[in-house]
């Protein structure tokens, strides 16, 4: 069965998978070379209770870091070249697509905004076949296992206020995280950048206003935010890391990713973007869909 980590076990997972740690504290009963998975769960919860629709998934976001991705590179100003190798995944599902609502949060930032997909093109998919793709994207296989049975990679599941997700994967698509065999470790965000002194969970654009300055487009996106809840994990293990060394004396990981101690996790979000675009054959201007370019 897959623990929830403790704020403690938390933050030495992270920072070993990472190699933040130095190699001779390493703790051999941490997992290490794992992928790091986001799931990010939207549902129609302000439809009206009587409404046959309400509280039903709309969509799910996820997002995937490979340890192995990041170990040999150096993460950059604001972690650009970690966060460049994030992927994004977007599950629209089927017959929600002209659901509307009036609903804000407190910001004024609309609550339903699945067009809006910004780390990539969104999947449209029926209700029925979503458990079995997102079990498929719990099974990673290793490529570098010997030919053979398929071998699959440790993962992370890691979400910003896990216990809600995980009632929603029961419910409505029977998905019981604690029999997933490839997942070890949850690790809820909430919990791991929160304090313990706090009764209050802290939401998402709480850790993004102070992570990016400015709240970063289209949160409530279920891809998005699953990109922006991994921005929160890397530059926050980073940023704890680097002010540890400084407290030190080392600014060498502070001057480095947050010279000036400026933390501006939006440019690693432009710079991912960017790398998209590049990857993916441009991004349409007209209709923010990556793999083409708008006529000039």
């Amino acid at each position: 069965m897959a623990p929830v980590l403790d704020r403690s076990t938390a933050r030495t997972t992270v920072a070993q998978n990472l190699r933040l740690l130095k190699s001779t504290i390493h703790d051999p009963m941490v997992p290490s070379d794992c992928v790091f998975v986001v799931i990010d769960i939207e549902w129609a919860g302000t439809l009206p209770k009587r409404d046959v629709n309400v509280n039903k998934i709309t969509e799910i976001g996820l997002s995937f870091l490979d340890s192995r991705d990041v170990r040999d590179i150096k993460p950059g100003q604001q972690g650009r070249a970690w966060v460049k190798e994030v992927h994004g995944k977007h599950y629209r599902v089927n017959g929600t697509l002209a659901w509307k609502t009036d609903a804000t949060d407190r910001h004024g930032s609309s609550l339903w905004v699945g067009e809006h997909f910004e780390f990539g093109n969104s999947t449209l998919i029926d209700r029925n076949d979503l458990a079995v793709d997102v079990m498929n994207d719990l099974h990673i296989r290793d490529s570098r296992a010997p030919a053979g049975e398929p071998q699959y990679r440790n993962i992370i599941l890691v979400a910003h206020g896990w216990d809600g997700d995980a009632r929603i994967l029961k419910k409505q698509l029977n998905i019981h995280i604690e029999k997933i065999d490839t997942i070890i470790a949850v690790l809820d965000t909430q919990l791991l950048r929160g304090w313990a002194w706090q009764h209050d969970l802290l939401s998402l654009s709480h850790f993004l206003e102070n992570f990016c300055g400015d709240l970063p487009e289209y949160t409530h996106n279920g891809g998005n935010d699953a990109v922006y809840t991994m921005l929160v994990l890397l530059l926050g293990a980073l940023w704890d890391h680097a002010w540890k060394d400084m407290q030190a004396g080392d600014w060498t990981l502070m001057d480095e990713v947050f010279p000036g101690l400026r933390m501006a996790g939006s440019e690693a979000l432009g710079a991912l973007k960017k790398h998209l675009a590049s990857d993916l054959d441009g991004r349409c201007n007209l209709c923010h869909r990556y793999g083409h370019n708008d006529p000039q």
